[in-house]
């Protein structure tokens, strides 16, 4: 229902002349002598304008007058609110709801620019500047000096404390927002204690750059297949990756890849040079940071080579404990290890160490003269296994061998033990040692009595020696290359029924 207005004319005892600012394209006041006076009845906000602006809104619910130097008046008038305004000829009344005042106003083009470089954030766009200040403008048909302040919030909404009178606010550049999806909020608020509608302006952060994870082969990682793939994972945490700014290089040129669902994947179409190779991987993420990383591995496609020899190359020996001379090589990576064998099958033998000498190797079969085999294999630290290398040298003289007769049952309740031995060799003298013990004083006596022994498994070794040279001393060649071994277990407890009995073994 449309209100009525009443309208009480007096005379206008002086021109007066007011100009009014006005924002934008908000409608401009031009000086006149008529002027109205609208009242929120509610508030007591009074907002002054041309008298054909209110014509038809509302209906009267007060008549206040007012006048150069003097009160307003009239029935159930806010005349506190409206003395200050001092100069009013013709004045008209009226009552507007708060809903009704903020449509005379309005917050619009509300935009965002990174404070160190000045370039506008788009909304609802990953970018990668989290220093964002703010900017607005303002629509009013009443003057804009009635507009009070402005609240401002990110990620909740704002309260009713006035911020800033400005229509920009830089408050948040050095909060350091964190990477993700934020919103900001503004409203303007005018005199009479209204607020306007609360304009919001969402923007998106990512200032980490992508990041490349699970880089197979690894950094200084050595392998031996020069058409290896490689592949690795583009992680970003925020905005994500950027599909078309992915490339590969593998020393300065250009692979082809797959890459999905954040797995990259790429094939040589030809291979690698032997030795360093340096991959370059270059990615960006939707909001343009970027990825420009390069690391390096080790291609090593070569087999090691090398050579032994028995004895320095001696066509035969006396003995058959020998010296093994080793050379070996690689043209990328160094000789890491080694495996030795007396008949070349490689099945029970276990790798070692390289080393380019080893003195206590014993022939096959030394019991046996005749000609002695050893092979050997060598590997690189790339895993590349050489070819089978080998020597022969005749073994002129059968080596001393020791067998034991006598030792004790295994398991046993005897914590004493009883061995006898003999030697292939007459007139040989015996050596012996309990477990870890170092080897006894060489004797001729062929039997040894334990006691005292600690419950367990326990190893007696024994060997058998003579000298051959006429040097008065048995040296390593002089004696049983391969000591004879009695192994037995003393328990001394009874196991309870139901249980199996445990054996425990010691090993040098």
């Amino acid at each position: 229902m449309k209100r009525s207005v009443y309208k009480l004319s007096f005379l206008f005892l002086s021109a007066v002349f007011i100009l009014f600012a006005c924002a934008d394209d908000a409608m401009c006041v031009s000086s006149s002598t008529a002027y109205e006076a609208v009242v929120n009845a509610g508030s007591g906000g009074v907002f002054a304008s041309l008298s054909t602006t209110y014509k038809g809104k509302g209906t009267v619910s007060q008549i206040v007058v007012g006048s150069t130097g003097s009160s307003p008046s009239g029935a159930g008038s806010t005349s506190a609110t409206l003395g200050a305004y001092v100069g009013l000829g013709f004045l008209w009344a009226v009552e507007e709801a708060a809903a009704s005042m903020e449509q005379e106003y309005s917050l619009y083009d509300l935009r965002a620019f990174s404070y160190a470089t000045k370039e506008e954030i788009a909304a609802s766009t990953w970018q990668k500047y989290n220093d964002p200040y703010f900017t607005w403008k303002m629509k009013v048909k009443y003057p804009i000096t009635f507009i009070l302040g402005y609240s401002v919030s990110i990620d909740t909404q704002p309260d009713e404390i006035i911020d800033t009178t400005d229509m920009s606010y830089n408050g948040f550049v050095a909060s350091s927002l964190s990477d993700g999806k934020h919103t900001f909020y503004v409203k303007a608020a005018t005199t009479g204690g209204i607020w306007g509608r609360v304009e919001s302006f969402e923007f998106w952060i990512d200032t980490k750059a992508p990041q490349a994870e699970n880089l197979n082969p690894a950094i200084g990682e050595v392998i031996t297949d020069s058409m290896y793939p490689l592949s690795l994972d583009l992680i970003d945490a925020s905005s994500g990756i950027d599909e078309s700014a992915i490339s590969l290089y593998i020393d300065n040129g250009p692979l082809s890849f797959k890459f999905e669902d954040g797995h990259l994947t790429a094939t040589p179409t030809a291979s690698y040079n032997n030795g360093n190779v340096t991959a370059h991987i270059q990615a960006k993420d939707l909001a343009g940071n970027s990825l420009n990383m390069a690391w390096g591995f080790i291609v090593d496609a070569n087999l090691p080579v090398g050579s032994i020899l028995i004895n320095g190359g001696e066509e035969s020996t006396p003995y058959a404990r020998v010296r093994l001379n080793l050379e070996a090589e690689d043209e990328t990576t160094e000789i890491s290890q080694m495996v030795l064998s007396n008949d070349g099958i490689f099945d029970t033998e276990a790798w070692e160490d390289f080393t380019a000498l080893r003195t206590d190797w014993i022939l096959a079969n030394p019991q046996d003269v005749g000609e002695k085999t050893v092979y050997c294999m060598f590997k690189d630290d790339a895993g590349n296994i050489s070819s089978v290398y080998s020597d022969d040298i005749i073994l002129l003289m059968a080596a001393i061998d020791t067998l034991i007769t006598v030792g004790p049952y295994s398991p046993t309740k005897e914590t004493g033990a009883q061995f006898k031995y003999q030697s292939t060799f007459q007139n040989a003298l015996f050596s012996y040692k309990l477990d870890s013990e170092e080897w006894s004083e060489w004797s001729s006596n062929a039997q040894m009595s334990l006691s005292g022994l600690e419950a367990g498994n326990h190893i007696f070794s024994v060997k058998s020696g003579k000298d051959l040279n006429g040097d008065e001393e048995i040296t390593e060649e002089e004696e049983d290359p391969i000591p004879a071994q009695w192994t037995w277990i003393i328990q001394t407890e009874e196991v309870p029924a139901g249980r199996e009995r445990t054996l425990y073994w010691r090993t040098e």
